[in-house]
């Protein structure tokens, strides 16, 4: 309802049954970005790189859940740029 007019909300794993519930309770399913790809290499390399908040959403893309959501609880960062 709130994000799915974004053009990388469907994406997201789990995006057709997420709520924003779900994303501060941190029961999304969704895992934490910056834990996966080259987010770390990139930041040891560029220190002073100013990320999007897209552009750390991305890094989850496609990816398949850590679980159901709803079903676990597991924290993630990620859940926190998607609501903001």
């Amino acid at each position: 309802k709130y994000l799915g007019h974004k053009t990388w909300f469907k994406r997201l794993p789990n995006a057709e049954t997420i709520t924003v519930k779900m994303l501060m309770e941190h029961t999304s399913g969704i895992e934490e970005y910056y834990e996966l790809g080259d987010f770390i290499q990139i930041l040891k390399n560029n220190p002073d790189k100013i990320w999007t908040p897209e552009e750390c959403i991305a890094y989850v893309f496609d990816r398949k859940p850590l679980f159901k959501a709803g079903s676990d609880w597991s924290y993630a960062d990620t859940n926190y740029l998607i609501l903001g």
